[in-house]
């Protein structure tokens, strides 16, 4: 195989032909260009820092950043895919230019440069005498060198390279066969380096937040998995989240889904959630990847939905346990890519201390303190301006962020969101199909005055605590509490960054800001919603989640519709959809309510129509539409033409539209009741009217408020509760089963012991003492009102070990005391 000549563009140092080798040939990936071109907008448009979404230098700009600044200086940052720094493909692909294959292994001796150079030389290619035409005659220890060069190494330069070793065979076949695999794997190993090195990964790893409760855990986490993009696929592969909980740090009592050898290979996890999207059950792999998998199956789901929060109520209060959710993707059994999902990383500190990845939580879940009082939830949310039928209350997710602001709720609709919401590539106004005025998306705004202080960089952007800030109500002072001028400084209200306007107009220093902000801005999260698949839950902001009961459907509410003084006639009351010559004629679904006003004399005139009924009849009634506050105009299509509302008679209602012209809008059509003559005609007239409701969806204008409660302490029932202050366990005998094992890296000792004290008030003091009287310790409750628990570690105020017996324990607090007695049994 070294036999065969490897192509080269410039230099070729075994004939010596081409071009000076002090020159570098025709790429280089330090020059801020993409020389391939093969950056693309769509998927690499991400910034200096290679993370999208972080609104960095270069990000969504439309043109390649290079890690390189314009002066050619190194920023230490990797730069957007596909140029310079991470793109192997730019680099000069001089090859492979030497290599020497020798026998004994020591015969070339590393220390001897003389020696390495002249067989390191570019042209230089060698084999012993064992190997004929490039197959070995027998198996001997060897080793081998190789060298790609020349190419210059200037003083200060930095020139990256890649090798990859490559072996194939060991699998009891014949040479055919090794060489197979070899070439294999070599094509493995191109397709790696092709994709700089980018593997088809899993998804972005989603934050999880985990809160104890009495006798259960709630989790919850955000969407950031489901935008993610594969670099390799250039496809958003997100497929579901699986939900883990162990008692052990490692969750190897989960490590239990094997492969068909019977070897674990997979994790159990309590819960699965997926996108209803038909990918379902078992990943089928192709045969080659079902055989290299040793028959191992991925589950993808059962269609369920997406969710993000889950309450797990199966855990015994004072265990730690520790969960993690995972996103994964679906694979492609086309491409022999298996579903892969996220790490969990969980690391036991030898002092005890766990630290763990944004994707993990480890918790341990406890009663409250005495006398604990619920935030209340499933409020309904106090109306300000009406113009949808529906209702929204909050719930509480998370007790402990609850903050108490008061918060307004707003919405967008179909109409008014600048979004091509059916993708007909129609806008607004523009689009009929929009204007029914169908909610799109929802805002809240925290009504309550934020303040933060941040340390000013001069033209150097600064993170903020809170994104999506509201402009209008921003003002920056000074430490010394000097107003700063809007002028002086440059604020994203999105990304929650600020920064100088000019240089030295914010100079380094300490600065603070007050603004009101949106926890959540322009959210199409909304239970039913028509415009987004997955929207079985909303977002989850300050401790608290929205639930709309919104109506999507614009139609009739019976309940509230009728006649009112004489009941005339059955009507029917939908979107006017006609077909007349082959044309059709279509209204479009009006979120309003309307009356029809009669009146003893002539009141109007309806509206003519040259393809659907030409003549303008006076008539003794009006349409007023409820909503909008005005008369309306409408087609009467007087099919007995006697001129007056009688069966088999319609109305078409002409309205204004979003574009400023006339439509129309529904169609009233009226029969006789069954209990009438079919020729019965009512003489309607004053204080007859029909009135029609219909369901309104959430829009633009509908704004609703409400105000958060924390959660509190009554006093009186935390008096009554001390009755439920106890020891657990209680006897302590030899052990307790919730107690952690050793930390990593301790190899001897009892280990920590513990009980656990529960139900205790807030701020509370316990005083243990022996049989004798005599003082152990004192242990302290830290006031947090969500864990009424405190732990002793059955050590002295000496922290010596305690003996066994018994102990008397004393809790104090402003709500009273408790006494009782432990039993440490040997």
């Amino acid at each position: 195989m070294i036999d065969v000549l490897r192509p080269l563009r410039f230099v070729d140092h075994k004939s010596n032909l081409g071009t000076s080798p002090l020159s570098l040939i025709d790429e280089r990936r330090d020059d801020r260009v993409d020389n391939d071109n093969d950056w693309n907008r769509d998927f690499d448009d991400v910034g200096r820092d290679g993370i999208a979404g972080t609104g960095d230098f270069g990000e969504s700009d439309g043109r390649p950043t290079s890690g390189y600044d314009d002066t050619g200086r190194d920023t230490g940052l990797p730069g957007e895919p596909n140029i310079d720094k991470t793109d192997v493909n730019e680099s000069d692909q001089i090859g492979l230019t030497s290599f020497y294959y020798f026998t004994p292994a020591g015969r070339v001796r590393l220390g001897d440069d003389e020696s390495l150079w002249s067989n390191l030389a570019p042209g230089f290619f060698d084999v012993p005498t064992s190997i004929v035409n490039n197959r070995p005659e027998r198996g001997e220890d060897g080793d081998f060198i190789y060298g790609s060069g020349y190419f210059p190494l200037l003083a200060g330069s930095t020139e990256r390279f890649s090798l990859a070793l490559v072996y194939g065979g060991g699998r009891s076949g014949s040479i055919e066969d090794d060489i197979a695999d070899l070439l294999k794997n070599k094509q493995t190993v191109q397709k790696i380096y092709d994709s700089n090195y980018q593997f088809p990964q899993p998804p972005d790893k989603p934050t999880l937040t985990a809160v104890p409760g009495d006798k259960q855990v709630t989790l919850y986490w955000d969407r950031k998995s489901e935008a993610s993009l594969d670099p390799v696929l250039k496809t958003r592969d997100f497929e579901g989240y699986k939900i883990y909980r162990s008692t052990d740090p490692d969750f190897s009592d989960i490590f239990t889904v094997t492969d068909a050898s019977g070897t674990p290979q997979g994790y159990r996890p309590l819960a699965q959630f997926d996108l209803k999207n038909g990918v379902k059950s078992y990943f089928r792999a192709n045969a080659e990847l079902f055989e290299a998998a040793s028959g191992f199956s991925y589950y993808l789901g059962d269609d369920t939905g997406l969710q993000h929060t889950f309450v797990d109520r199966d855990v015994e209060n004072g265990r730690r346990y520790y969960y993690a959710i995972v996103a994964y993707d679906r694979g492609d059994e086309f491409l022999g890519i298996f579903p892969s999902e996220n790490t969990k990383f969980i690391s036991i500190q030898t002092t005890g201390e766990v630290l763990h990845d944004v994707n993990v939580a480890v918790v341990r879940p406890n009663a409250k303190v005495a006398g604990y009082v619920f935030p209340i939830e499933a409020v309904k949310l106090d109306t300000k301006v009406r113009y949808g039928s529906g209702e929204a209350r909050y719930k509480v997710v998370d007790n402990q962020k609850v903050t108490g602001h008061t918060y307004r709720l707003e919405f967008l609709d179909s109409l008014t969101d600048s979004l091509d919401n059916n993708s007909d590539g129609r806008i607004d106004v523009a689009d009929t199909l929009e204007w029914s005025r169908v909610t799109s998306s929802y805002t809240v705004r925290d009504l309550q005055t934020i303040s933060e202080t941040f340390i000013g960089q001069d033209t150097t952007l600064v993170r903020l605590q809170h994104k999506n800030i509201i402009p209008s109500t921003v003002s920056v002072r000074t430490a010394q509490g000097s107003v700063v001028a809007s002028s002086s400084y440059r604020l994203d209200p999105v990304r929650g960054e600020i920064r100088s306007a000019t240089r030295g107009s914010l100079p380094a220093g300490s600065y603070s800001i007050t603004f009101q902000y949106y926890p959540v801005f322009n959210s199409p999260y909304i239970f039913g919603s028509p415009f987004n698949a997955e929207t079985k839950d909303a977002d989850i902001f300050d401790g608290v989640q929205l639930h709309f009961d919104n109506s999507w459907d614009i139609r009739v509410v019976d309940s509230l519709s009728g006649w009112v003084g004489k009941n005339a006639y059955v009507y029917n009351f939908f979107p006017f959809d006609v077909e007349l010559s082959g044309k059709r004629y279509r209204g479009y679904r009006k979120p309003s309510d309307y009356e029809i006003r009669f009146a003893n004399t002539i009141v109007d005139t309806s509206s003519p129509d040259a393809d659907l009924f030409p003549i303008s009849i006076p008539v003794n009634f009006r349409v007023y539409n409820l909503t909008d506050s005005t008369y309306i105009r409408f087609i009467f299509v007087d099919n007995d033409f006697n001129n007056k509302l009688s069966p088999i008679d319609e109305l078409i209602l002409l309205e204004k539209t979003p574009a400023g012209g006339t439509s129309y809008t529904w169609d009233i059509f009226f029969i006789n009741k069954p209990s009438d003559r079919s020729d019965t005609v009512y003489a309607l007239g004053n204080g007859d009217k029909l009135v029609v409701s219909t369901t309104k969806p959430f829009r633009k204008g509908d704004v609703q408020e409400f105000t958060t409660v924390l959660p509190r302490v009554d006093e009186a029932s935390a008096v009554s509760d001390l009755e439920r202050v106890k020891v657990v366990p209680n006897p302590y005998v030899t052990a307790n089963p919730q107690e952690p094992p050793l930390p990593p890296g301790i190899t001897s000792g009892r280990g920590q012991r513990k009980i656990d004290f529960i139900h205790l008030p807030a701020q509370s003091k316990i005083q243990i003492f022996t049989s004798r009287g005599d003082h152990v310790t004192t242990l302290y409750h830290d006031g947090n009102m969500e864990d009424g628990t405190v732990s002793w570690n059955l050590k002295t105020k000496e922290n010596l070990d305690v003996a066994f017996g018994v102990y008397f324990y004393v809790v104090e607090s402003s709500v009273g005391k408790k006494t009782g007695k432990i039993a440490v049994i040997k």
